[in-house]
């Protein structure tokens, strides 16, 4: 599988509230050499968004907590070069 060409920083935001998908999916990108802040909840990727600027995030459209997509205007505050992919269980 190619490396991900990523500019920047290699850390990643995951947002994922199955923690075993969030699991998985985590492991394989640090497999790949990046650097992956999790969080189960907005307010855990918040907290992560507020310390860090990241290239890219993967987030999980519908959560416990509510919508990922909320995450977007801060994700795009830090970076508006941020690459985002939204995945759901739907």
């Amino acid at each position: 599988m190619p490396e991900l060409d990523l500019v920047g920083s290699r850390e990643i935001l995951v947002v994922e509230d199955d923690p075993l998908f969030r699991r998985l999916l985590s492991d394989g990108l640090r497999r790949h050499g990046l650097i992956v802040f999790e969080a189960e909840s907005i307010d855990t990727a918040m907290s992560h968004i507020h310390e860090h600027t990241f290239p890219l995030a993967i987030l999980d459209l519908k959560l416990a907590s509510g919508s990922s997509l909320t995450l977007i205007p801060e994700l795009k505050k830090n970076s508006v070069e941020v690459r985002i992919l939204v995945l759901t269980g739907y």
